[in-house]
């Protein structure tokens, strides 16, 4: 038998005692709370429906930014002496330039682990908006440097919506993440996508510029 001491409502100390079978229990429970806490045991959380739809629409919404500076381009090089047909390529390798460089400066700098990943995607969401809706302001200028600038600066803060979004996803999803990836992978494809769909509504181009950087604010 093994005495313990409880603490009464008067203050005092009153013993009681534990029978054999009680204390083993409470060693069981200990040695599997240690045991827990050394192994690699994962546990699975709750989480709710909506998240995998959410961080999916997120997702899309972030990602049609990507190309929406490629969709236009036929109406930028109409109205802007200063471009041809060759400035798609400067267009994209912007684009693919910032994202890599974004990637490496958010890996190296440990971004999305020293923040919150939610509100990493986030303010890159709505950083990455605001330089995709700055677009129709070099169009007086007809400035291709102003243009590459912006494009960079979008491609850049993608690195903190495509990644950022899958770091999201398997902080969510410990069991199940290969299918949750497979949804985010082709949100990327339907996202980078949607601006040569929108062009096929008929617009300016400056409202299609505007219509995703729209859409990337509603997902950030």
């Amino acid at each position: 038998m093994v005495e313990t001491k409880v603490a009464l409502s008067n203050g005092e100390f009153d013993t009681c005692e534990d029978t054999p079978i009680e204390v083993e229990l409470q060693k069981d429970v200990t040695t599997l709370e240690q045991e827990l806490s050394s192994s690699n045991v994962v546990v699975a959380i709750r989480r709710p429906a909506y998240i995998l739809p959410a961080i999916v629409g997120s997702q899309f919404a972030g990602t049609a930014l990507w190309f929406a500076g490629n969709a236009v381009l036929p109406d930028l090089v109409e109205e802007w002496e200063a471009l041809d047909e060759s400035s798609l390529s400067y267009l994209t390798s912007s684009v693919q330039f910032g994202f890599i460089l974004g990637t490496f400066v958010f890996a190296l700098l440990s971004i999305a682990d020293k923040f919150l990943p939610t509100n990493v995607f986030m303010i890159c969401a709505l950083a990455g908006a605001t330089c995709n809706a700055l677009l129709p302001i070099c169009s007086p200028t007809e400035s291709l440097t102003g243009l590459i600038v912006l494009r960079l600066s979008t491609g850049f803060f993608l690195a903190g919506i495509y990644p950022v979004g899958m770091k999201i996803a398997a902080d969510w999803f410990q069991t199940g993440l290969g299918k949750a990836l497979g949804w985010l992978v082709g949100a990327l494809a339907f996202g980078s996508s949607f601006p040569f769909l929108l062009r096929q509504i008929p617009q300016s181009w400056q409202a299609l510029i505007w219509e995703t950087s729209g859409i990337a604010t509603i997902g950030g």
